[in-house]
């Protein structure tokens, strides 16, 4: 069960910080509004931060995957 999934700055420009605490490791994709993946941040667990500069400015989503079979979707805006 996840006990803390959170993104932020949002919106961002540059550097995204992503905070999942949980007893499982996750698979993070960005994707873009029409469903392309963008980035992929592979498997880790508690916290990590992102390069995200090479982003075009838009709305996308940023949806984790975890062992659980859980996927929470976050919407992330890069300026």
């Amino acid at each position: 069960m996840v006990e803390k999934f959170d993104v932020y700055p949002n919106s961002a420009n540059d550097i995204l910080n992503i905070n999942y605490i949980s007893d499982t490791s996750v698979e993070v994709v960005i994707m873009d509004l029409n469903g392309q993946t963008v980035q992929i941040i592979e498997e880790f667990q508690d916290s990590k931060t992102i390069n995200i500069e090479n982003l075009t400015n838009e709305i996308y989503f940023l949806k984790s995957f975890n062992t659980n079979a859980e996927i929470l979707t976050k919407k992330i805006i890069v300026l």
